[in-house]
This record gives C-alpha cells, structure tokens and sequence, in this order.
C-alpha cells in the first residue's frame, strides 16, 4: 500500500482502502476533537470497482483555518503540513520512504472544491455509466503518464469539470433543506397539477417525504444539473394489477416518479436527459427487466419526453388522483434492451 512519489500505478482494493479511511478517520476525529469538522473518504477509493492510486484522499471541512492552529503542533508531528492559502486549502500528506499513504485536504466548509470533492464522488456512486468511463480514462491516462503523476492529475480535470457541470442523481437526505426545496418546487402548478393536484403545507410535504424515506419502499433521488438541485426521482418496485396482466410477465419490474421543480429548466431538453440517466440507473442497479411509467394522459410534455426515451403507451385507463377526481390515465412501458 502507498505509491512512490511522482509515479501512477492503479489498483482495485477498495476494501483495504474502506479500512484504511476508517483506522484515519477515528485518528483525524480524535486529533482535532472537533464536533463542527466534517470529514469525508473523497477519490477514486472511496468508490467500490474504480480503479485508483493507492493513496486515500479524505477531505475535512473546517469553519476557519483559525480552527486548525491549535492543532499545529499535532499534526506535525504525524503530517508533512502544506499551507497554501491562495487556494485556501490545508493538505496533510502522510508519507513513509518515500511513498505517500494519505493526502488529507482541509478546506472551508463554504468552498466550492469541499462541495464538488462529494459532490463528484456521489456522482460516481450513484451513475454506473460515468463510473465506466472515468474508469477508461484513468486507465488510457495512466499509461500515458506512468511516471507523471501532476500531469496525470491535470489531464483529469476537464472531464471532472464536465461531469460536475452535467445532470446527475443524489440521495435525498432526511432534512429540513431538503423538505424545505421540495416544498417550494412543489407550489410551481406545472409541478402540483401533475402530482398532488392541491399546494401542501411545508408540514404535510416533510411528513410525506419523511415517511417515504423510513419506510424505505421507494429510493429517493435529488436531480442535479450545474451544480443546482432541480427536482427529484422516486424509484419503486411495481405491485401487479389486475388490471394489466401483461406485465406481470416481467420479474423485475420497476417505475418511478419524477418532476423538474425549476421552471427556468423546462423545454430545454434536460427532461430526457434525466429520464435516460434515471433508466440507466434502474437497469444497472436494481437490474430491472422493464420500466413502468403511469402518466396522466393531458401531460403531454411529459408524454413526449417518455416517447423521445424509447417508452410505448400499452394502456389506457380512469384513475383517481390524489384528491378523487377522476383522470384519464395511461402506462408506459420500455423494456430493457
């Protein structure tokens, strides 16, 4: 374990490495006895199936550097300490013969490099199809610059920059922000119309989205795109019907719902690209043989959207919304490929 310095080598040994954060999370957490420090296993090893150097990143999220001084003395003594305040980042090497085990970046909890270190490593969790080619540039780059490790760095930064300005999914989190977000995309009509045909309370939309995530029979995901959270997905396993025994030929059928919550974003064509990552998402990871969508049959933007993505309409049928009335209805299906 470690690397020799300035040299690229990957490897695939993420439970070492999961250990390895953990035995220096317990020292870090320890050493600054800092309740308001945020530390984070950030980088390729943090990621279970990505190839990476063998040296674990973790990030420490500080409200001032002023926070760290006291603990100088301490670090020293088990760190190489590099200040360097133009980029407001502290970074901790820990190093034996030359080789690097740890690099340990301090950085301000409000700093966008703190939030996009996470922010890129969700990515990777939760997107099959960017963890894969990140991986293959890692390992077309890592030939190239075998023994140059900075550009090898550099080299990686604008497909980073790409992803981190792309669409992407993120767990919800069981707090008032997130309630808070959901309540307002939700006073939007072309968000209420589609899906609860009434404006909810801020108490009434906690409640519900509480209860959903403890329950824990839908997965729940907040859209990003730009570094901007824009709506949200809810994915879950179709129950049959009796009223469409076709699809219970199916032994892995899923569907979700799903609403852009900022008007800016509409009909610019991001509605697709979040339905195509979302259908990705559901036949990588919970390795679905189709996808059922139940669409009110008037929305027709997103009917449009669904057809762009491959789904056929299969039925047509009267439901009830969410406050009795009846509504024409239709399902959707695409099967995977």
């Amino acid at each position: 374990m470690g690397l020799m310095n300035n040299t690229v080598v990957l490897k695939n040994n993420y439970e070492l490495w999961k250990k390895m954060y953990e035995d220096e999370k317990n020292n870090l957490i320890k050493l600054f006895n800092e309740d308001s420090f945020i530390v984070e296993h950030v980088g390729s090893t943090a990621i279970n199936g990505l190839l990476s150097k063998p040296i674990i990143d973790i990030v420490v999220g500080v409200n001032s550097f002023t926070e760290v001084d006291k603990y100088k003395k301490k670090l020293n003594e088990v760190y190489t300490i590099n200040e360097d305040y133009n980029k407001k980042e502290i970074l901790l090497v820990k190093e034996k013969d030359n080789e690097t085990f740890y690099l340990i970046h301090i950085l301000l909890k409000n700093d966008t490099r703190f939030k996009n270190m996470i922010r890129f490593r969700n990515i990777l969790l939760n997107n099959p199809t960017i963890k894969k080619e990140y991986n293959d540039l890692k390992v077309e780059l890592a030939k190239k610059y075998y023994d140059d490790r900075k550009n090898y760095t550099k080299a990686k930064s604008s497909f980073i920059e790409k992803v981190l300005k792309g669409i992407s999914l993120r767990k919800m989190e069981d707090n008032d922000n997130e309630y808070e977000k959901i309540y307002n995309w939700c006073q939007n009509k072309y968000v209420y119309d589609w899906f609860e045909q009434r404006i909810l309370s801020f108490d009434e939309i906690k409640e519900k989205y509480k209860r959903k995530i403890e329950l824990k029979k839908q997965d729940l995901f907040v859209i990003q795109f730009n570094n901007q959270d824009i709506g949200l997905v809810q994915i879950y396993k179709y129950e049959k019907d009796l009223l469409f025994s076709d699809l219970n030929c199916y032994k892995k059928p899923y569907e979700y719902d799903i609403f852009i919550g900022v008007e800016e974003y509409l009909s610019k064509g991001i509605g697709t690209q979040v339905v195509n990552l979302v259908n990705d998402y559901i036949y990588d990871n919970y390795m679905a043989d189709v996808i059922i969508l139940r669409v009110f049959k008037n929305n027709t933007r997103a009917i449009n959207c669904y057809k762009k993505c491959g789904f056929e309409i299969i039925h047509e049928y009267i439901d009830k919304d969410t406050i009795g009335n009846n509504q024409d209805m239709l399902i959707l299906v695409k099967e995977k490929i």
